[in-house]
């Protein structure tokens, strides 16, 4: 169990190299003899043969989805074992005053807006503009400037949960921005840049009045004149972690090759 760290009190154990939860029917594939672990069969057959005789153990992803997971408080301390605490989260607070409690936790303002509408029918007040991150609004059911972590990378139970809620100092641990958070953050940032342009549908087809000289290089107005923004941005539509895991793999090739 050298390459392992049993959390018993949550029934995982973590991957002291990954530092994330790995399920024992998931040993064999995670422990691959390509890198970063590079075990070989009798290796992982030991490592599987270790955890058989850990009790309590949630021991696959039927198991896990059928489970209710003890994710820790709010108020818990940072989980040393998991990659350190992502900062600046938003968690869900719609319904606190009458008692209900969303432990919804996301790493920007997009989703966590997107959440609030799909899961509790919330409506973004009237006005244009974007806000700032660490910036605080009246009215808005979450709070922003959340330290967050989470055991699994995918599949069940996969969700983001707050960790060091009232903290009185900061969180000493480097955290890494995962992939996904930096490619999330990167969506937003090129939303941000066309925010001034999604009301209308494309009608410029005279090029030369075109300010965008990547357009006129790759004549995309003359291509989406006539078509509204709406329907052309449904096409480009962000990966969805959980349920398009295979598409995400793709979409970070191709995000590694444009760099």
């Amino acid at each position: 169990m050298d390459q392992l760290i049993h959390l018993p009190e949550f029934r995982v154990i973590i991957c002291k190299k990954c530092k994330y939860a790995v399920l024992p029917s998931q040993i064999d594939a995670h422990f691959t003899p390509q890198r970063p672990h590079g075990f070989v069969k009798q290796e992982r057959e030991r490592i599987a043969k270790g955890l058989a005789k850990v009790n309590r153990l949630i021991l696959n992803e039927k198991a896990l989805k059928q489970c209710e997971f003890p994710f820790p408080v709010d108020t818990t301390e940072p989980i040393a074992a998991l990659q350190a605490p992502q900062t600046n989260g938003f968690r869900c607070t719609f319904g606190v005053e009458r008692g209900f409690i969303c432990s919804y936790v996301c790493g920007s303002d997009r989703n966590i807006r997107k959440h609030a509408f799909e899961a509790h029918g919330w409506k973004t007040p009237s006005g244009r503009g974007r806000r700032k991150k660490d910036a605080t609004i009246p009215d808005m059911p979450w709070r922003s400037g959340v330290s967050y972590q989470r055991f699994f990378v995918q599949g069940p139970k996969s969700g983001f949960f707050e960790v060091g809620r009232g903290r009185g100092e900061p969180w000493s641990g480097e955290a890494e921005e995962s992939q996904w958070e930096k490619l999330e953050k990167a969506i937003d940032d090129g939303m941000a840049a066309v925010d001034d342009i999604e009301k209308r549908t494309i009608q410029v087809t005279d090029e030369s009045k075109e300010v965008d000289p990547w357009k006129r290089r790759t004549r995309w107005v003359s291509h989406t004149a006539g078509h509204h923004w709406e329907k052309l941005r449904a096409l480009v539509r962000s990966v969805d972690p959980e349920k398009e895991p295979e598409l995400v793999v793709i979409h970070r090739a191709f995000q590694q090759l444009i760099r």
